[in-house]
């Protein structure tokens, strides 16, 4: 039985079990070919859904939210790859082979983009967490400062000197 404070999924075995039976569903719901009235249903639903996932704040939506993304991209390019690929001339075989590339260098970029966030998800929780317990040092540990990003998007307001005169460029961190 479970008790109190346990995770659900606290068993390796269970984890591989739901793992699995979790890829086997995406995987046959990501093949199955759908009429343009079904699939236009389909996109619907999961924009309403992207819509409400993202009004909640939480690293569980935000994985929800790349696996609806990935789920999306990688039906698409299955769509690609099995039903848009029968060409007429050797140029149309081209384009069309170059197209295709260039879609799945996209979505191989995205899935890339996707795993990078969630590293620095990871980094910012655990970080977050060990300076709640660090008590008042003034400087960050070790893990923080390894995950560190060393580009980081900058608001208006940080790109701004101590006089609040703005700055050309991106700002720079030590």
């Amino acid at each position: 039985m479970l008790q109190a404070g346990a995770p659900l999924l606290a068993s390796n075995w269970l984890r591989l079990v739901v793992t699995l039976v979790a890829l086997l569903l995406f995987t046959s719901a990501m093949t199955v070919n759908l009429v343009v009235s079904r699939q236009s249903m389909f996109g619907i639903l999961c924009v309403v859904v992207a819509l409400v996932l993202n009004r909640i704040r939480g690293r569980i939506v935000t994985v929800s939210m790349v696996a609806l993304s990935a789920f999306v991209s990688l039906r698409y390019l299955y769509w690609r790859l099995t039903q848009t690929l029968s060409f007429a001339n050797p140029l149309d075989t081209t384009f069309g082979y170059l197209l295709l590339l260039a879609e799945g260098y996209a979505v191989l970029m995205l899935l890339c983009s996707y795993f990078h966030c969630d590293q620095q998800l990871r980094c910012n929780s655990t970080a977050s967490a060990d300076l709640a317990t660090d008590g008042q040092r003034d400087i960050p540990s070790t893990r923080y400062r390894l995950c560190e990003r060393p580009f980081a998007p900058y608001s208006a307001a940080e790109n701004r000197d101590p006089a609040g005169v703005a700055r050309r460029g991106p700002a720079m961190t030590p």
